[in-house]
């Protein structure tokens, strides 16, 4: 390693090092850390579905979705600590769109019974599919349908309305647009250096509970039977108390779709 590189590493351990303590000082000993309780319920929902349904994730799209949405939320935890608050957002709503965009295509023929243009049933054609039409996979087309598939009433209850304020704040954070500028140059120089940011930081920790959240959601739908098998854990869901509750009804209800 040159003079050079060594001391890069010891001005960027040092700059975020100073960044960690201080949202560690400012938000407790717990709220820093939510993407890690975040990651640990992915790796019990990840294990729970390949328990209860090994041998037929072959040509699901949301199976193949599980390892790559787990390194998403273990590397969010770090860029969290760095202070890097729009590369969370990032990453969050690339793993929702990921997810969202799998249910679509697994579930197309029940979200659009009377479509003449279904998928294929393989997982190659699945993804060729999805890729020809990437174009149009949008919000409209594929997020809202999701959603009031997802809930049974969700039409008639808003739910997509709900969640709309979440994806917009990602999609800001996604592109470079005049709510990034701005974030960035209201305090301090943050489009120069990540720091510490409380508003940013509480806003980004709210929205990912509420995302991971509807999409353990999807994740559950889609494989049920993974429900019998997280219920009985201590800690699972801790940051998403309403997908406890869900699984609660799910399982003690004697149902496996709602």
């Amino acid at each position: 390693m040159n003079k050079q590189a060594k001391e890069f590493i010891d001005r960027f351990l040092l700059e975020h090092d100073a960044t960690t303590r201080e949202t560690i000082a400012t938000l407790g000993a717990e709220e820093p850390f939510v993407l890690v309780d975040l990651f640990n319920d992915s790796i019990d929902v990840r294990g729970a579905i390949l328990n209860k349904y090994r041998d037929s994730l072959v040509n699901s799209v949301m199976a193949l979705t599980l390892a790559p949405l787990q390194n998403a939320i273990y590397g969010m935890q770090f860029d969290f600590l760095l202070g890097r608050y729009a590369e969370v957002g990032r990453t969050l709503r690339f793993a929702w769109e990921l997810v969202f965009r799998a249910y679509f295509v697994d579930n197309y023929t029940s979200l659009f019974p009377d479509s003449t243009d279904f998928p294929g049933h393989s997982l190659g054609s699945k993804l060729q599919w999805l890729e020809q039409k990437r174009l149009r996979l949008t919000w409209e087309t594929v997020f809202r349908p999701v959603f009031n598939y997802l809930f049974e009433n969700g039409k008639q209850d808003g739910v997509t309305e709900y969640f709309k304020p979440n994806w917009d704040r990602l999609i800001q954070v996604s592109h470079p647009s005049m709510a990034w500028f701005v974030s960035g140059t209201e305090e301090s120089s943050r489009l120069a250096f990540n720091h510490f940011d409380e508003t940013l930081a509480r806003q980004i920790i709210g929205d990912a509970r509420e995302v991971l959240g509807v999409i353990w959601f999807a994740m559950l739908r889609q494989f049920p039977d993974a429900m019998n098998e997280l219920f009985g854990k201590d800690n699972v869901f801790y940051q998403t108390p309403q997908i406890r509750a869900i699984i609660g009804c799910f399982v003690l209800g004697g149902t496996k779709d709602g």
